[in-house]
């Protein structure tokens, strides 16, 4: 998941290939998902069950257009 710091449309290919020069390529994921925003618990750790919720309720829409 990625949050964006404004909005654009990244390319991803250059995240990509800076990210390998960085990290073994098993660590990086297959697909990058933006996201709003992540969302937290109440003690302060990404919230796992409304990201899957956003990600779902993302999906839908896209479906619509």
């Amino acid at each position: 998941f990625v949050v964006l710091s404004k909005p654009c449309e990244p390319d991803w290919t250059e995240v990509r290939h800076s990210l390998e020069a960085q990290f073994p390529r098993y660590w990086l994921p297959d697909d990058f998902i933006v996201v709003p925003a992540l969302p937290y618990t109440s003690v302060g750790k990404i919230d796992r069950k409304q990201l899957k919720q956003q990600l779902v309720h993302t999906e839908q829409s896209a479906e619509e257009i």
